[in-house]
């Protein structure tokens, strides 16, 4: 199972945190040497129409690859139209991204994600910044998009395995061998062994019978097959063939009550009764 979550990520913020990075280290750098002005002026991202478009272009580039890195913790088979893990809607102003989580996802991390993420397209946006000027500054804020995304790891690895769910039989009812029906024993028609005697099936010495029949329960899915079957006598022998159906055989001449029931609750059974001849 599983359920959709969104988080939005603004463009504006990242832009203005991406100025605010690059402005307090040229301010930094003039302060520390006067004749740095110039060179502090250019490394701080600005109003200019150029920085302008190299940071927009670096925030969209991050939320694509924000994505990629959500689809590795995601709900899944695939990522197929049908069974799409991550989806996004963008505008000038903003990247929504929908996430495709298990449903034991704590939702109180929904916005931990969210901040998350947008402090994580803002450090690549400032590490792409300084990728081209300044290799020991882009490799700080490439450290510290790691440490966002190991945060955003720990948000998925707090979600503990679901224990997967059976749909076990509630009822069963025999179909073969079709026997009369003070001959059948079954939950709510409980019929005492000397009464199913008086009904009983009959095969011979070496011949073996199908034995067929249908499960249900409440719920109206198809349950599990759980069905185990014995003999109270060995007259006979219950075994599956080739292809896991229940069979019984007979091996000698005698009488035998022949139970079916769920392993997992004793409160499913049907029982009838077996005479094997010579």
């Amino acid at each position: 199972m599983s359920q959709v979550i969104k988080i939005t990520l603004l463009k504006a913020l990242a832009v203005n945190s991406a100025k605010n990075e690059t402005f307090k280290t040229g301010v930094i750098d003039k302060a520390t040497d006067q004749k740095n002005i110039t060179v502090a002026y250019h490394e701080s991202a600005g109003d200019d129409q150029y920085d302008e478009r190299m940071l927009a272009r670096g925030f969209f580039t991050q939320c694509e690859m924000l994505k990629t890195w959500f689809s590795e913790y995601l709900t899944g088979s695939g990522n197929t139209a049908d069974d799409a893990l991550v989806s996004s809607e963008e505008s000038d102003d903003s990247v929504e991204i929908s996430l495709k989580v298990s449903d034991r996802f704590n939702l109180g991390y929904v916005k931990t994600l969210a901040r998350l993420g947008q402090k994580y397209v803002e450090d690549r946006m400032v590490h792409l910044w300084w990728s081209t000027s300044d290799e020991k500054k882009a490799a700080f804020y490439a450290k510290l998009a790691e440490e966002d995304l190991a945060g955003i790891t720990q948000c998925f690895n707090k979600t503990a395995p679901k224990a997967p769910e059976y749909s076990f039989a509630e009822e069963i009812e025999l179909r073969f061998p079709m026997i009369e029906d003070g001959g059948i024993s079954k939950p709510g028609h409980e019929v005492p062994a000397d009464t199913l005697m008086s009904y009983p099936y009959i095969i011979a010495a070496g011949e073996e019978t199908e034995i067929t029949y249908v499960l249900s329960n409440a719920s109206g899915k198809k349950p599990v097959d759980d069905i185990i079957v014995r003999a109270d006598d060995g007259c006979c022998m219950p075994c599956l063939d080739e292809y896991g159906r229940w069979q019984v055989r007979g091996i000698k001449p005698g009488m035998s009550v022949i139970t079916l029931q769920s392993r997992h609750d004793d409160r499913v059974f049907a029982r009838f009764a077996l005479r094997v001849t010579e």
